[in-house]
């Protein structure tokens, strides 16, 4: 596929909390589970995330990460909640700063969102206690940044809300659990990596409904937290499966109206390229996410801006546990064979 006309606007830098990137392109989160089975980042997270951050100043998301094995946490999925996950996720940070580049970490806190087939039964075993489930919260963010020395994280609150729904917190008050969210992060997260450096903080806010959104950001803006890194928004191509569907059909261009701070927009953008000018062009703090076509191209920001043709991804191989559809993207298709049987292994057994 190959992909024209995109506004020079796309290529040119910005500022994503104390960052400067070299383009409005960011590789969005895509789990894709080829960490170890007891959940430490491989060697195959290793290379997947260097061959990814060549190009100076690219911006990352990881996949989702959990932050405990008490719930969530499915096979091959990578975690950040003991030291060796850790000290795993430290080498592949090192790895994308080497290449001058910018990576968050996705925190994972799955409770009913995911499909119970593929959770670790012998470790369900969530917390009941909403105050144990913030401390799990922390840690992992104190690894993140303060261990594995990551740029910053990207939390989702509809997995916050969810876990407090599901106990009944609050009566089960959707817009009171928002709320009770943008307070734990002023007086839990907050704490960790200082007021001052929440910038180092962003929000996957997709999933709420609009009517959720739209308070969520009154609310952050009420509670001091209108300096956080971005707020990252998918579009509406489809109905949203967890609300009513005329709650999730509509335009995000209010976010505009209601957030002054950075905004990552994603969903379909490259099939999209009239609505990604007009939305780059409407605001000069908006970058652009891609996923799937950058698990297929490495180089997915010097190929948009030259007119290269793009590889198709190969959906097939999202989740499994090979180098086949993950890494190699950038060797001649034949070699593929070679790498067919090359599966996980911990990045502390390579080094």
């Amino acid at each position: 596929m190959t992909i024209e006309n995109i506004d020079p606007k796309l290529f040119t830098s910005i500022k994503v909390g104390p960052y400067l990137l070299n383009s409005r392109i960011t590789m969005c989160p895509l789990s894709r589970l080829r960490a170890t089975n007891d959940h430490l980042p491989s060697q195959l997270n290793l290379e997947y995330y260097d061959e990814r951050s060549k190009i100076p100043g690219s911006f990352l998301v990881t996949e989702s990460t959990a932050i405990t094995d008490k719930f969530g946490a499915i096979s091959h999925m990578p975690g950040i909640w003991n030291a060796q996950q850790t000290q795993g996720w430290s080498k592949i940070v090192e790895k994308v700063h080497e290449n001058k580049s910018y990576i968050f970490l996705q925190l994972g806190a799955h409770l009913k969102t995911q499909p119970l087939c593929y959770m670790s039964l012998k470790k369900w075993n969530p917390p009941n206690v909403v105050e144990e489930y913030e401390e799990l919260f922390a840690n992992a963010v104190l690894n993140a940044i303060s261990g594995a020395k990551f740029d910053g994280v990207e939390i989702a609150p509809y997995q916050y809300c969810a876990f407090l729904l599901k106990r009944n917190v609050d009566e089960g008050d959707r817009l009171k659990l928002i709320s009770r969210f943008c307070h734990f992060l002023k007086d839990k997260i907050a704490p960790v990596v200082g007021l001052e450096n929440m910038n180092r903080v962003g929000l996957k806010i997709s999933i709420l409904s609009q009517e959720e959104q739209i308070f969520l950001v009154k609310k952050l803006n009420e509670v001091g937290l209108s300096h956080l890194a971005y707020l990252s928004i998918t579009e509406l191509r489809l109905t949203n499966l967890h609300v009513d569907s005329d709650a999730s059909l509509g335009s995000n261009d209010w976010i505009r109206e209601e957030w002054n701070g950075t905004v990552i927009r994603m969903g379909g953008y490259l099939d999209n390229i009239a609505k990604l000018n007009i939305d780059i062009l409407a605001n000069d703090k908006t970058l652009i996410g891609v996923g799937r076509y950058y698990s297929s191209n490495p180089n997915l920001i010097n190929q948009l801006k030259n007119g290269d043709p793009l590889k198709d991804y190969n959906r097939l191989t999202f989740y499994t546990n090979t180098s086949v559809g993950y890494l190699h993207w950038l060797e001649e298709e034949s070699s593929e064979n070679h790498f067919k049987h090359q599966g996980p292994v911990s990045i502390l057994e390579k080094s």
